[in-house]
């Protein structure tokens, strides 16, 4: 068994010095000695018969460094259990201090999470107070009839909500069309068609046959103004037609009537609401944690998940620019430091989770995927996701202490400036 001793370097860099038995070690290298005799053959010397002391004259400190190389690393993990120590990063290995017959000493300097002592007393916030509308149910209902429309052909001028088929061919600013830039055939909800509400006005009132050049101010990266062109024509209009909004309707999509699905409606964007009122408070006092405690992480550990999220971005097709990556280092940088400032507030106050608690929330979602809770306790422990899962619990319990020990200020909001919700 190792003896291990930790020294401090500062709040996130711990030096570690092992000892470990060196007649363990001893034992160790003349085993591997012995088996590099059994193995070798030389000159004037059958396999197997280099005398030992010849083996260890030549290649003695090669066998020596294999067999440190080993035993440090099974060393160290004993240590690192011993102590309680997770390392954020690969251990620094170094310092070998090896007197044959008296001592094996190592030291390993590694980067952990820093000891925290959160400063949460004080914390003020207001608590958004939304109701959802009627409004909000109708917009609801009637996004949902949108993804049940059907479209028929047209032989009126194209209106808002409207799709219209076209050929696009992209023009300069003169109208003189750029070469390799036509799309044919695109399909267009004028209103939502994400080009921009300038273009989609330009569209309004066209028939089929008819062409028509579009021309948008816009600003390109530097700030400076441009002018896009396109040459539209239209080559067919279509209408939606929306299911009624009835009892029939609210059956199809899995309710009683309209009147229960108006009100499961109304729940959901209720408890939506409430989440995000929950969000806004949670945001407010995590701005004033993260202000009044010092929270050291380490460059590489930021550059560590950065490195990972832009290569998966790159895969993915998309561009990575100096902006969008200082803006993804800063936000992962509060990630981390969230993490740990809420893990140090639940040592402190000796929050967890247990496995009941755990329990719990896999049934419920169990229930919501219409799977056995077995089934999914066992694939969420086979993969890891039990133990997030516990993580998740723990920090929606050191969230409820902050706000219990915050002075929360209820604010009612008026129902014109409550968010409308719509469906993904």
């Amino acid at each position: 068994m190792v003896t291990a001793h930790v020294r401090e370097i500062d709040a996130i860099r711990r030096e570690i010095e092992v000892e470990a038995p060196v007649d363990e070690v001893e034992r160790e290298l003349e085993e591997a000695y012995r088996k590099y005799q059994k193995d070798t053959q030389l000159p004037g010397f059958r396999k197997g018969k280099v005398p030992l002391s010849l083996i260890k004259a030549r290649f003695g400190q090669a066998i020596q460094e294999e067999v440190f190389s080993r035993l440090i690393r099974r060393f160290y993990k004993e240590a690192r259990e011993q102590l309680g120590i997770e390392p954020l990063f690969q251990a620094e290995l170094g310092g070998i201090d090896y007197k044959p017959g008296e001592r094996f000493r190592f030291t390993a300097t590694v980067d952990v999470q820093p000891k925290l002592e959160v400063d949460y007393s004080g914390l003020r916030a207001t608590r958004r107070l939304f109701k959802v509308s009627e409004e909000n149910v109708d917009r609801w209902i009637d996004e949902i009839r949108e993804r049940h429309a059907q479209v028929r052909t047209v032989a009126r001028e194209a209106r808002f909500g409207d799709l219209v088929r076209v050929d696009v061919q992209r023009t300069d600013a003169s109208g003189l069309p750029i070469v390799g830039h036509r799309q044919e055939g695109v399909l267009i909800e004028l209103g939502k068609s994400g080009v921009g509400e300038d273009f989609d006005e330009q569209l309004v009132g066209a028939r089929r046959g008819e062409e028509r050049q579009i021309f948008l101010e816009r600003r390109d990266s530097s700030g400076n103004p441009v002018t896009l062109g396109y040459r539209i024509l239209v080559k067919e209009v279509y209408e939606k037609v929306l299911p009624e909004l009835d009892d029939e309707f609210a059956r199809d999509e899995g309710y009683e009537d309209l009147e229960d699905m108006r009100s499961a409606v109304r729940e959901y964007l209720q408890r939506k609401l409430d989440e995000l009122s929950t969000r806004e408070l949670r945001t407010e006092l995590l701005n004033q944690l993260l202000d009044r405690n010092d929270v050291p992480v380490p460059d590489r550990l930021v550059d560590r998940y950065l490195d990972v999220l832009l290569e998966d971005m790159r895969r993915r097709g998309e561009e990575v620019d100096e902006d969008a990556r200082r803006g993804h280092r800063t936000r992962i940088l509060r990630e981390i430091k969230t993490k740990w400032l809420l893990s140090s507030v639940a040592e402190q106050e000796g929050i967890s989770a247990s496995d009941e608690e755990v329990e719990d929330l896999v049934r419920i979602r169990a229930r919501s995927e219409g799977r056995p809770f077995e089934e999914l306790e066992r694939a969420y422990k086979e993969d890891g996701r039990w133990e997030r899962i516990r993580d998740e619990v723990l920090e929606e319990k050191v969230w409820e202490f902050l706000e219990s020990k915050a002075q929360i200020e209820e604010l009612p909001v008026d129902p014109d400036r409550t968010p409308i919700l719509v469906p993904a």
